[in-house]
């Protein structure tokens, strides 16, 4: 990096970064004074997510000993068909 920034006055950013195979976002990167930190806050469930009494209603019917061998999606059409 240090031979891209030192070549940059010379030739130009665009060549120094082909030349050298950088891409020139690292390269502004590099440039700047402050890292970037990200935040890693806690990200919100899924509006879509099943609640726990659900998630372990269908564990329940997925171990039944009838259901143990098939698949979550046979299981499901099954039940459709079935009329649950």
């Amino acid at each position: 990096m240090s031979t891209s920034i030192a070549l940059a006055p010379l030739v130009g950013i665009v060549t120094a970064c082909a030349a050298l195979g950088v891409a020139r976002a690292t390269f502004y990167r590099a440039q700047s004074s402050t890292p970037r930190l990200r935040s890693h806050s806690p990200r919100r469930p899924s509006p879509w997510a099943l609640s726990d009494a659900e998630r372990a209603l269908i564990l329940v019917v997925l171990r039944a000993p009838a259901e143990v061998d098939r698949s979550p999606h046979t299981v499901f059409a099954l039940l459709l068909d079935g009329g649950r």
